[in-house]
């Protein structure tokens, strides 16, 4: 029996509206929906009578295709679903997403040949929500690089393959394995390559800093650098560096960004521009775990912050679409990796959570091919030796506070290599405790190896750096925002007007006597 719902003015036949007479003889024999009290009849005679009668078929028919997979919310309150691929694999996504949406339609489609009508996917979503909302299972969810334990201090650190076989690199203090581990969901984007294993070479010894150093063109300090970033993007916490890639034209800068992710976290699109707007580089930070920037010259103010609080942990609100509740707030700790363009001038704050790497000009040029294929057979080895080094740090002790060390930059993730790797201890020291800076104030410091004082213009400073990349005013205005890293450098910067209304800048080196001046 076909059902006619009457509303107020109109009725419902089949999904469609039809317009009332209001002659009483045409609505006397339109049977009523069922209310409260029906249905409370229903089911005292029949239990299953209120679910034959209210659900809708389509429903019915997708909730069970959903039977076999896993309800759960994540521990920042979103609604997932864990679909099972096979025995040991699973693929973990959002109920409200578009991956789940169409998994559902697929099925009916397999089967009845037509899709679903949108108002019984739309009900079923919400009934596959309710169900993870209230299955009382909370799981931590997240991209690449997982920990179980308290995040600053993990138990284990779980590294995601994204291999059709669900494979992760379970990492503890007692060494590392390759296993599956249904319990642990990852997030996998479009955007995800799969990860080959890691496997160790007895000839490497587990020092990775001879293959990074020949490899990508470094010096030594640079390569302990890189080792220290490498080491820190397998840290699920942070804080993070932030590193920077410098280098004249052709000197290998973004095939070395692209070898340096790929180690870790690959992807199809393994270099971005850098967005001109928060929202689109959080969206990106929501995708990726590693964030690399290609040809990356000035950065705007906003974007600069926003760089400073995901590498060292920004919190985001998010609401899924078809998701009326509250929006979920996570907090997003991401490596970060650019290549710097001639314009590269970064504020203090992102100068001062910066690792910078100063390519040399290659002696000897060969193709990306060639050097891709030596890389894809090493890969796996420099992985070997990243989670060996991470096993060793998770096994160590905390370092003591001693007011005769003194701490170097980064203190985080300078502590977090050394107890990775502790025969390189004096070395990552040296290393990590290079001053802070920009190309301009490199130049400025070169300058006055040779001139220990200097007053003059900015015009003037600009002729005598040979720096063509900014303007008088923006030179001013870099130098005044960097006075803290030019005084860890040992330079005084003082700012004066003459009598004819031109503004004097002076520079002094220690050692060099300083004049008084009014700031």
């Amino acid at each position: 029996m076909q059902l006619i719902y009457k509303r107020t003015n109109h009725i419902q036949y089949l999904g469609r509206p039809l317009r009332l007479l209001r002659s009483h003889a045409h609505t006397q024999n339109i049977p009523q929906p069922p209310n409260h009290l029906t249905a409370l009849t229903l089911q005292a005679q029949d239990p299953s009578a209120i679910t034959k009668s209210a659900m809708h078929p389509q429903v019915e028919l997708l909730l069970n295709y959903a039977a076999n997979a896993t309800p759960f919310v994540s521990s920042t309150g979103q609604a997932f679903l864990s679909l099972p691929l096979d025995a040991f694999s699973q693929q973990v996504s959002s109920v409200h997403s578009p991956r789940i949406r169409d998994w559902l339609i697929a099925a009916f489609d397999r089967d009845h040949h037509q899709p679903p009508s949108p108002y019984a996917l739309r009900q079923t979503i919400r009934t596959l929500a309710a169900r993870a909302n209230c299955s009382g299972t909370s799981v931590s969810v997240q991209r690449r690089v997982a920990s179980r334990g308290n995040p600053r201090h993990p138990d284990a650190i779980l590294l995601d393959l994204a291999n059709p076989q669900g494979e992760i690199v379970e990492i503890t203090p007692q060494g590392w394995q390759v296993t599956t581990h249904p319990a642990t969901p990852f997030l996998h984007s479009r955007g995800n390559i799969e990860l080959p294993p890691p496997n160790q070479q007895p000839a490497t010894n587990n020092q990775p800093l001879p293959i990074l150093q020949r490899l990508l063109n470094l010096t030594e300090a640079d390569a302990h650098r890189a080792t220290v970033w490498l080491l820190a993007a397998l840290h699920p916490h942070g804080p993070h560096p932030i590193l920077v890639l410098e280098g004249p034209p052709s000197s290998g800068k973004s095939t070395a960004a692209r070898m340096l992710r790929a180690i870790i976290d690959p992807s199809a699109a393994p270099l971005y521009s850098l967005p001109s707007s928060e929202p689109e580089l959080l969206a990106l930070a929501t995708l990726n775990w590693i964030l690399a920037f290609d040809h990356t010259g000035q950065v705007r103010p906003n974007i600069s912050a926003t760089l400073c609080r995901l590498a060292t942990g920004a919190a985001v609100r998010q609401r899924e679409k078809g998701d009326d509740r509250e929006p979920t707030v996570h907090e997003l700790h991401r490596p970060i990796l650019i290549t710097a363009a001639s314009g590269w001038n970064p504020g203090e704050s992102l100068a001062n959570r910066a690792l910078t790497l100063r390519l040399k000009p290659l002696s000897t040029r060969r193709t990306e091919a060639e050097l891709f294929q030596e890389f894809e057979a090493i890969r796996p080895t420099l992985l070997a030796a990243l989670c060996h080094a991470t096993a060793t740090a998770l096994s160590a002790k905390p370092p003591v506070p001693s007011a005769q060390t003194t701490a170097p930059r980064l203190p985080d993730a300078a502590h977090w290599a050394i107890a990775g790797f502790p025969q390189n201890a004096p070395a990552i020291r040296a290393a990590m405790n290079q001053a802070p800076t920009t190309p301009i104030l490199e130049s400025v410091a070169e300058f006055l190896k040779t001139s220990p004082q200097w007053t003059g213009t900015a015009t003037d400073l600009l002729h005598e750096i040979a720096v063509t990349t900014v303007t008088a005013p923006a030179l001013s205005h870099h130098l005044r925002s960097h006075k803290n890293q030019l005084a860890s450098q040992n330079i005084a910067l003082h700012f004066t007007r003459k009598h004819g209304g031109s503004r004097q800048i002076t520079l002094t080196t220690s050692g060099a006597r300083a004049p008084r001046h009014i700031q």
